[in-house]
């Protein structure tokens, strides 16, 4: 049996329709074997990339004089910037990228935190720099009535 790579875990497809896996490179099975079939259809199960799964996080110098670093699969961050807000880690750098939506893990190890995709639930509007300005209804004139009439 070929030897798989070691970032490989197992996962289901649940995408909403059938999906062709890229030809050139290697497809496993959960057992281990090698994937004939290209086609991927909903609930089945292969070995994909972990970060491709869990997601992973990236650290990058907001001034962009130093090399990013990649700090793991899943949602991680360094110990001295626990507690901070995700926008805080946004500012210092962080990058969340999260695991593909149309798999799902079979298992989770204890030591991963898959990197959730946060959606709002409410978007606050700050309008007080807003420039509103009231208009007026002026009826068309006759000429404007047959140009709107000509291309109805």
């Amino acid at each position: 049996m070929p030897e798989m790579p070691k970032n490989l875990v197992p996962a289901k497809y649940i995408g909403n329709h059938a999906v062709e896996l890229g030809q050139g490179m290697r497809y496993y099975n959960i057992d281990g074997s090698r994937r004939k079939n290209r086609t991927l259809e909903y609930g089945d199960t292969l070995m994909i990339r972990d970060e491709d799964v869990y997601g992973k996080t990236l650290l990058h110098d907001p001034q962009g004089n130093k090399p990013s670093l990649s700090l793991g699969i899943g949602h991680k961050i360094l110990p001295e910037h626990a507690g901070l807000s995700r926008q805080e880690l946004g500012l210092l750098g962080y990058e969340f990228h999260a695991g593909r939506p149309d798999f799902t893990p079979l298992e989770v190890p204890s030591q991963i935190d898959p990197v959730k995709e946060e959606i709002p639930t409410s978007a606050v509007i700050d309008d007080s720099q807003a420039n509103i300005e009231e208009f007026e209804t002026v009826p068309l004139t006759e000429d404007a009535q047959d140009a709107e009439s000509e291309h109805v």
